[in-house]
């Protein structure tokens, strides 16, 4: 599945069997695949949103959207500014999501 954002960028969705409920699955896009440097994997990322705490500063910037570091943390792995954007981008878009 793809996510068109803003500016004419498509960002790849990998979705978690855990994540099924929560993101749609069923209604995929075939596009043509990009080698462009802001795709991102949105859904782990996503998720790991999910499991930020909302009444935690640390973990959200002044401007309500999630620390990388925060996320870095949950996943064990570097997060992108533009990686967090687009999952942010993306957990505010889904119906039933309550952003932080």
């Amino acid at each position: 599945m793809y996510v068109e954002l803003d500016a004419d960028v498509e960002v790849e969705v990998e979705v978690d069997a855990d994540l099924e409920e929560v993101f749609d699955t069923e209604d995929t896009e075939d596009t043509e695949d990009t080698e462009d440097t802001e795709t991102a994997e949105v859904t782990p990322i996503a998720a790991a949103i999910a499991k930020l705490d909302p009444d935690d500063p640390a973990q959200w910037t002044r401007g309500g959207a999630p620390q990388v570091s925060a996320l870095e943390a949950l996943l064990d792995r570097d997060v992108t500014s533009a990686e967090r954007d687009a999952a942010w981008a993306a957990y505010q878009a889904t119906p039933g999501v309550e952003a932080g």
